[in-house]
């Protein structure tokens, strides 16, 4: 059983208990609410909802804000593979009766206020530090310029660098000495522009104006709080930034020290609230009356008998009807597979989950996929090094679901790196050949290794293209006998029987023709692709209306070969990526003992290059091996009998962001364990 069979509960609840068993049933987390359209809008469940809403926003913001001065304690690595601290539901219960989020919130966001008033004062000030730097040779009161007198205006003008001789003549013909003065600034080696200061009579502002906008210039309009010289105005900027920063160091350690308080009870309370929201939602879902609710829920067949007996307690305030899935309805898909098969789920899923009544490809392909993945990285060293090191990541931070299932699916990668390694004597590339040190373990070596990827690649890429073949065949298999179960019995003989006799018995001429299998096989290896080829000539035309568009169908089938042919060629991607991860290492390795020559430090160099270039091509191979294996499987694999398609099962369960819910069962494990015991 790698599909989970699912059953639909019709579940009615007294208004009186509904609340308690809606918890028990999240604490298990073996239940999909479905949606009931509703005749009409829950009043109060909208109210409640909304209210959870903006608690849940709140504590957002809250965590937004106090994130950035929180410092978390413990290995960050552990809180990035998803370790939480674990709670109950009381303590949450019990923290939201005396933490009131939206007073919090509150004084958050005035601590939030004045943060961003300063630091906008700030900008400011080095903003118009900046002009003033550029224009601190001016001699007079910058009030001539920003406020002028009842006789007096005053233009600030960016000037183009280019421009400055056209402006000056303009402005010398424009003011008079007894009408006002100019100030342009020195331009330095690379300034593009220069700021222009004039002071005049206010009759002539338009004209001054005029000629610094026809002349490229762009007018600036100084802060009129500015009053005194560009000096001293410096001196008043110093002393406030100082003022502010004093402010704003005052603000971040409040901050700091509320993240210390109280980060951790927010993110405790928007996981409280988050899962009362759950909770609302599924009650919501439903029909209400003012005494009792009216609730589906999709159910996996083997908790049905745990359902039950959690539910028992409330007697006959709940009445509960389970059955079978009509053909109007999608239930879910959830996967089930053995130990052994676990760690290759998250490749399927990465694919798209089978359709709720297909066939789960998990451990269909899992033998597969660890063969290929060491054929392809194809180094017993870097299987030992990967291998270590997710078997450590295993135990030191105990990852939950996918994250340890990914983690698996990489040691079982370097597990079978290792056996790949033993038996092509690829240890770091040919650092055992290479390195005198290691001349006492060269037999050793030697005498486990039957092929040399390097220097006889041919039996490698043979066996690459037989089990590419067989890999193949089997898909094929899989459809035969899915079809078979699906009673549609000309589809199995037609579409699949055909094709796995013609290709078998082509397969078999072939080997008999090179010499690997005796001659006697000659004349049952063409029976059979004969056979193989009438039976595809009969049947793949069978949509067709007339007798000879039926059998021309028949015939341009057997063209179809050339695709399994190349398919089956695909898989010397194998022998390729092993080739790849074995020269890169021996080039290391010959660089390596290059650099040990250099007198003196030599043998550090040599050390670093070694390390540093083995712990990259360990990383690009092992992405390669990763992402060509499991290429194998989607396009050359699963396009011989899968279907996709299906939907994942939304489980109603506690699972929380930021805390593990003490009371909360792991629904995977659990379903899991009703069905293999």
């Amino acid at each position: 059983m790698a599909i989970a069979k699912f059953c639909k509960l019709d579940l009615v609840v007294h208004e009186s208990v509904r609340d308690d068993v809606i918890r028990d049933l999240q604490k298990f987390g073996c239940c999909e609410i479905i949606k009931v359209q509703p005749s009409g809008e829950d009043v109060q469940e909208l109210g409640d909802l909304k209210h959870l809403e903006d608690k849940l926003s709140e504590a957002r913001f809250a965590i937004r804000f106090l994130e950035p001065y929180y410092e978390y304690e413990g290995d960050k690595i552990a809180r990035l593979l998803g370790n939480k601290p674990k709670v109950s539901l009381n303590e949450m219960a019990e923290l939201d009766s005396n933490f009131d989020i939206h007073k919090y919130s509150a004084k958050l966001r005035d601590i939030e206020r004045k943060l961003s008033e300063i630091r906008a004062e700030l900008s400011r000030l080095k903003t118009l530090e900046e002009i003033l730097i550029k224009i601190k040779d001016f001699p007079l009161p910058l009030s001539l310029l920003t406020r002028g007198t009842q006789y007096v205006s005053g233009v600030v003008a960016v000037v183009p660098v280019e421009q400055i001789g056209v402006i000056r003549t303009h402005l010398e013909e424009s003011i008079k000495p007894q009408e006002g003065e100019f100030h342009i600034t020195k331009p330095a080696e690379k300034d593009k522009e220069v700021y222009a200061m004039a002071t005049f009579l206010k009759n002539k502002e338009e004209e001054i104006r005029n000629i610094f906008i026809a002349n490229g210039a762009s007018i600036v309009e100084l802060d009129r709080r500015l009053t005194e010289t560009p000096l001293e105005e410096l001196a008043k900027i110093a002393n406030s930034r100082e003022d502010l920063n004093i402010q704003e160091k005052k603000l971040c350690d409040l901050a700091a020290e509320e993240a210390r308080s109280n980060f951790a009870k927010v993110q405790l309370l928007h996981d409280y609230y988050d899962l009362i929201k759950k909770k609302t939602e599924a009650l919501s879902s439903g029909l209400s009356t003012d005494h009792a609710t009216w609730m589906q829920m999709w159910v996996p067949r083997v908790t049905v008998d745990l359902i039950k007996e959690a539910i028992s307690p409330y007697g006959k305030l709940v009445d509960m009807e389970f059955t079978d899935p009509g053909e109007e309805d999608e239930p879910p898909v959830f996967l089930v597979s053995k130990k052994w098969a676990l760690p290759f789920e998250p490749l399927t899923k990465l694919y798209g989950l089978p359709e709720y009544d297909a066939i789960d490809p998990t451990p269909l392909f899992a033998p597969f996929y660890f063969v290929f993945f060491g054929m392809c990285l194809g180094d017993g060293g870097y299987g030992i090094v990967l291998a270590s090191l997710l078997l450590y990541a295993i135990l030191k931070y105990r990852p939950r679901r996918d994250t340890f299932k990914f983690f698996t699916l990489l040691f079982l990668g370097g597990i079978a790196t290792i056996l790949v390694g033993l038996l092509t004597g690829s240890w770091f590339g040919d650092m055992i050949d290479s390195f005198p040190i290691f001349e006492a373990i060269r037999d050793i070596k030697n005498s486990v290794k039957i092929t040399d990827v390097m220097y006889n690649p041919m039996p490698f890429l043979g066996f690459s293209l037989s089990l590419g073949f067989v890999q193949i065949i089997f898909g094929l298999f899989i459809a035969f006998f899915d079809n078979l179960r699906r009673k549609d019995y000309i589809g199995a003989i037609g579409d699949q029987g055909g094709w796995i006799t013609f290709l078998l018995g082509l397969a078999s001429y072939i080997l008999v023709r090179s010499g690997m299998l005796p001659s006697a096989f000659s004349m049952p290896s063409i029976i059979l692709s004969f056979v193989g080829a009438g039976i595809l000539v009969a049947t793949q035309g069978r949509e067709k209306k007339n007798i000879f568009s039926k059998i021309l169908s028949g015939l341009l089938s057997l063209y179809s070969v050339t695709s399994y042919l190349g398919d089956v060629l695909s898989y010397s991607r194998l022998l390729a990526l092993g080739l790849a991860t074995s020269a890169i290492a021996m080039i290391i390795n010959t660089l390596t003992l290059q650099l040990s020559h250099i007198p003196y430090i030599g043998w550090l160099l040599g050390i670093v290059l070694f390390v540093g270039g083995h712990v990259f091509s360990l990383a690009v191979n092992v992405l390669g091996a990763f992402v060509h294996s499991l290429r194998l499987q989607y396009v050359e694999f699963f396009s011989k009998f899968y279907k996709a398609g299906g939907r994942p099962f939304n489980s109603f369960n506690m699972d929380a962001r930021y805390v593990e819910v003490s009371e909360a069962h792991d629904y995977e494990a659990l379903i899991r364990s009703r069905v293999f015991g």
